[in-house]
């Protein structure tokens, strides 16, 4: 199913061995989706020592498996995950350099052009005190360094961010080289699409979430921020939300044609490269 000559990306899906894998990859294509972005999950079962080593290793290992079985496009994105800052802490590892160390190993990875973004790195979305703030901000510092050097973009996992907290992430990523589109902000929000930040918005692909959106004028990515857990179907939203939305745009908008452009060519095109996204 081809949905109006695009290729139909879900910026955010995540996967797990245990959930429906790959028949979430399917749902996915019967609605008409043709790429995801692969990011890897946390999974705090595994022993510190080797934790990115084969956390990354099962992300790649997956990503191959839905690449050989489907007929969907898979971008697979690598980082050290925020939260995992409270594991590596509470393991009495010292965090900062752990989690850059989990950085460090992508060079390879983003030199080979096996991934397509650093991410979701950043910092806890709830507060915090202080010093974690700062550290984790060390850690997400030198991952946009990475991106930067490797011409990758970088998506954050973050707070909720006010003016001030995009204008700090815009200068952080002045900073550490990288060009501020391809910061990446994952479950931005309409008040962030409509301020005048330079970073790119990757939208949680609800209908009020669209409407809002499309109404900003402004371009931005749809996520489904989808998890594959199997105590929790849906999560964070369906599988084929993205592509649904998809249709949505077609159905109830008169200049569908182009909204579909700067959400599913233009702007991925400007991120990730064209190859991938135009037909």
């Amino acid at each position: 199913m081809t949905i109006e000559n695009f290729r139909i990306l879900d910026n955010h899906f995540h996967l797990r061995l245990d959930g429906l894998y790959l028949d979430a990859v399917k749902v996915f294509k019967k609605a008409g989706g043709d790429i995801i972005n692969l990011v890897n999950l946390p999974d705090y079962t595994i022993p510190p020592s080797q934790y990115y080593e084969q956390i990354y290793d099962r992300t790649l290992r997956m990503a191959a498996f839905v690449r050989e079985n489907s007929h969907i496009k898979v971008m697979v994105t690598l980082g050290p995950y925020p939260l995992d800052y409270f594991y590596f802490k509470n393991s009495s590892i010292d965090p900062v350099k752990k989690m850059i160390d989990g950085i460090t190993i992508l060079e390879k990875y983003a030199r080979d052009n096996i991934i397509c973004a650093i991410g979701e790195i950043g910092r806890p979305h709830f507060d915090v005190d202080t010093l974690v703030k700062e550290e984790s901000n060390q850690i997400l510092f030198r991952g946009l360094q990475l991106a930067a050097d490797n011409k990758i973009p970088a998506i954050l996992h973050t707070e909720d961010l006010d003016v001030n907290a995009l204008s700090e992430l815009h200068s952080m990523g002045i900073r550490a080289g990288i060009t501020p589109h391809m910061i990446i902000k994952h479950h931005a929000t309409v008040s962030n699409l409509s301020s005048e930040s330079d970073l790119s918005m990757s939208i949680l692909a609800t209908r009020p979430n669209l409407r809002g959106s499309i109404e900003t004028g402004k371009s931005f990515l749809l996520e489904t921020d989808y998890v594959d857990d199997p105590s929790k179907p849906g999560k964070v939203i369906a599988p084929d939300s993205v592509p649904r939305r998809a249709l949505m745009i077609r159905g109830e908008y008169a200049n569908y044609e182009k909204i579909m452009s700067d959400v599913f060519l233009s702007l991925p095109s400007r991120i990730y490269g064209k190859d991938l996204f135009e037909m």
